[in-house]
């Protein structure tokens, strides 16, 4: 869509999408405050799920786990485009076969990897995939022009383990509070990892730099920053998570 059309497209159509889709939110999902019901008198906000997160050590190294994944992740992301085009001279309407093929490769491998993690246990596919996606994030911020093909490929596999990484992470992160603080906590774990990719976001905007024939210099640092990332939220992951 970006390159047929624009690049605000893309937007517009998730925008769009959203809107179709209101109708059946509205009538399918069942409404939250059914526990307000019998409660007389006004309801109070309550802070006791908010307390109970600094004060159990599993629980905000939890976050920090789950913020520091999104840093490591995102620290690179945002730049393969603009590295695969005006680095290593891939045309633009090729680069977005990467998050075609990565696309299909993460939907698939999701399932997948969800049921054998339930099977074998999270950590250890969430060690597995992480130990993987280690040198996959060196040779991505490393690359140099090879046949389109393996390309593809190796994005594909990256896409298979970073989902991997992924999904068993947030299994982890979700079983350390009791399920009925489940849903507040849930939110602290949105807002941290929203803070992980916005401060990779910040990191990254002061390394990467433009040279005078539009390619961009410096990529490669994102890459071993994101991999010692990684390798921390491994150590956070084998000493918090059983």
């Amino acid at each position: 869509l970006a390159n047929l059309i624009s690049w605000h497209a893309p937007f517009i159509f998730i925008a769009g999408f959203g809107l179709l889709l209101i109708p059946f939110l509205i009538k399918f999902i069942p409404a939250m405050n059914q526990h307000l019901a019998t409660v007389k008198q006004k309801p109070k906000i309550n802070t006791d799920s908010f307390f109970a997160v600094f004060k159990d050590k599993h629980q905000y190294q939890a976050l920090i786990f789950s913020g520091m994944m999104m840093f490591a992740h995102f620290i690179i992301v945002p730049f393969i485009n603009p590295f695969m085009e005006f680095n290593l001279g891939y045309s633009k309407k090729l680069t977005p076969l990467i998050y075609l093929v990565g696309g299909i490769a993460a939907f698939v491998s999701a399932n997948y990897l969800g049921r054998l993690s339930d099977k074998i246990g999270k950590l250890k596919i969430f060690t597995i995939c992480l130990l993987f996606s280690l040198p996959m994030m060196f040779l991505i911020t490393n690359l140099f022009t090879i046949p389109y093909w393996i390309v593809l490929v190796l994005f594909g596999l990256w896409f298979i383990v970073a989902t991997g990484r992924g999904v068993t992470a947030q299994g982890m992160v979700s079983n350390v509070v009791k399920p009925e603080h489940r849903g507040s906590f849930q939110s602290f774990n949105s807002s941290m990892q929203q803070l992980g990719s916005g401060l990779a976001a910040l990191v990254s905007g002061f390394i990467i730099t433009k040279n005078a024939d539009e390619s961009i210099a410096n990529y490669p640092w994102l890459g071993y920053i994101g991999i010692i990332a990684m390798i921390i939220t491994l150590f956070i992951a084998r000493k918090n998570f059983k």
